[in-house]
């Protein structure tokens, strides 16, 4: 195999050899590809923090929180909110496993819902809204008090 700079076009005995040729020779070019990269990634950084919706309720919403947590989507175009938060429960120290299909029902999805019981929370909503922890315990029917 030739070990040949390809900025230069000198030979070298080893790729050890042309590596340590191209740092110290050819530095500003040596760090081009890594410089695109970061920009790139900070490029995407910066769309995806934009894209993130606000926390706060539109206010031309006027819908009550029980009616919310009762609503369902069946697919998911024109979703506003959609991330996964993951639980875990535990009770006296023992965990407690989150069931499957919790919110979901006939091809439906309520806006807060799982497919499986590893913990993670699909929330999934066509408008802003801020759920909470009590929010997906209505889902599931389950108490969530202070003392329960």
């Amino acid at each position: 195999m030739i070990n040949r700079c390809r900025y230069c076009k000198h030979t070298f005995p080893s790729s050890k050899a042309l590596g340590q040729h191209v740092k110290t020779k050819h530095f500003k070019n040596y760090l081009v590809p890594y410089i695109a990269l970061a920009a790139v990634v900070i490029i995407g950084i910066v769309i995806a923090v934009t894209m993130i919706p606000s926390s706060s309720v539109d206010p031309t919403i006027a819908e009550s929180e029980t009616s919310i947590l009762e609503r369902t989507i069946s697919s998911h175009d024109s979703l506003r909110q959609h991330f996964h938060p993951e639980i875990k429960i535990s009770v006296d120290g023992e965990p407690v496993k989150i069931p499957a299909n919790v919110g979901v029902s006939r091809g439906t999805f309520r806006y807060m819902h799982t497919h499986d019981n590893s913990g993670k929370i699909h929330v999934e909503s066509p408008s802003e809204h801020i759920f909470t922890l009590s929010d997906f315990f209505t889902i599931w029917g389950k108490e969530f008090t202070s003392e329960c």
